[in-house]
């Protein structure tokens, strides 16, 4: 099947004050193309996902990307998320690359993403690690939560603490930093990620590990479920309910329609807040990231890393003390959206 590529208007626009550049909406569009993929997939072999927190957020208010966000997240009920993984390798073929720990071994993430192959969307806190780092769409597991508080709790907190020492196995944040305080404490983090979880060829078991303890409540089998995954790293968590994802409707997306929980008013109470309609700009989930739709992610790498070296290190921290923002011209250039 040949897939349609999106149409998004390219031009620049101011929409809720909001100047909206004609490279974020390259980096939507690509964007798109990555959930149009997903979507042939899911619907090929019948497989369930919704729109989620952000991504949900703009179809509901905007019928398309809220204005000053640069990605996009579905969540997929577990069952379906790991049978999407396990035709993965048939299903997303160059450009597409769909990234777990099982396909990407140094990935370190906890969650699954498509990546675009031929773009960047280099992470800073992973500017060190050895990975596919094109443009991605985010997708987050939808698990069974038991309605025992303890023992929801328990499986949340034992789970925060693996899942932080797999994010910080491979995640080099200490060599960005010359503050001795964050260093000692990205070490440490990172040493006792090492001895959790072993060596380099334990990283895939502890994941599977990670994984396996969500799947003793299964999805279908709950009354209530979560996204779990989205709140480990600062211990929120987003409980809802499953008949609110019982029924599926579709929303308009950038001219497309995409399936979303039947209950998405009472989803995004608890994923955004009761205010959601109401317009607020906030940060990026994932932090600083070098973008360029155009261009493939290893052009940037060596000249991004090099950036770093310890006399340039050196030099940033002297130049902030001098007002500058400590950027150096390449990073300037990518961050700008």
């Amino acid at each position: 099947m040949t897939l349609l590529k999106p149409q998004i208007n390219l031009n620049p626009e101011v929409k809720c004050g909001f100047q909206i550049s004609e490279k974020r909406k390259k980096i939507w569009k690509a964007e798109l193309e990555l959930l149009n993929k997903l979507d042939e997939i899911c619907k090929r072999h019948g497989f369930r996902y919704w729109l989620d927190s952000g991504t949900l957020l703009g179809a509901v208010r905007h019928q398309g990307f809220i204005p000053w966000d640069d990605d996009l997240d579905v969540t997929m009920p577990r069952s379906d998320y790991d049978r999407l993984a396990a035709i993965s390798v048939q299903e997303f073929r160059d450009p597409y690359a769909f990234q777990i720990i099982a396909n990407d071994p140094y990935y370190p993430g906890i969650h699954a993403k498509i990546r675009l192959s031929g773009t960047t969307a280099i992470l800073k806190s992973w500017l060190f690690t050895d990975i596919n780092q094109g443009i991605f769409l985010d997708i987050f597991p939808l698990d069974g939560v038991p309605v025992d508080q303890g023992k929801c709790k328990k499986l949340f907190d034992d789970n925060a603490f693996l899942g932080r020492a797999i994010k910080s196995y491979y995640t080099y944040d200490h060599i960005l930093s010359l503050n001795p305080r964050t260093i000692r404490l990205l070490r440490q983090r990172r040493k006792t990620a090492k001895k959790l979880i072993g060596s380099v060829n334990d990283y895939a078991i502890a994941f599977k590990k990670f994984e396996d303890n969500f799947r003793e409540y299964p999805y279908d089998e709950c009354q209530k479920v979560g996204s779990l995954l989205i709140g480990l790293p600062d211990r929120r968590m987003f409980i809802l309910e499953r008949s609110w994802y019982d029924k599926t409707v579709y929303l308009k997306f950038e001219g497309r329609e995409y399936p979303c929980p039947g209950e998405y008013g009472k989803a995004l109470e608890v994923l955004i807040g009761p205010d959601y309609m109401t317009p607020k700009q906030y940060p990026s989930d994932h932090g600083a990231v070098y973008f360029d739709p155009d261009r493939d992610y290893r052009e940037y790498l060596p000249r991004l890393r090099a950036d770093y070296s310890l006399p340039k290190r050196l030099f940033r921290a002297l130049s902030c003390k001098f007002g500058s923002d400590g950027l150096s011209p390449l990073e300037r250039e990518l961050y700008a959206l």
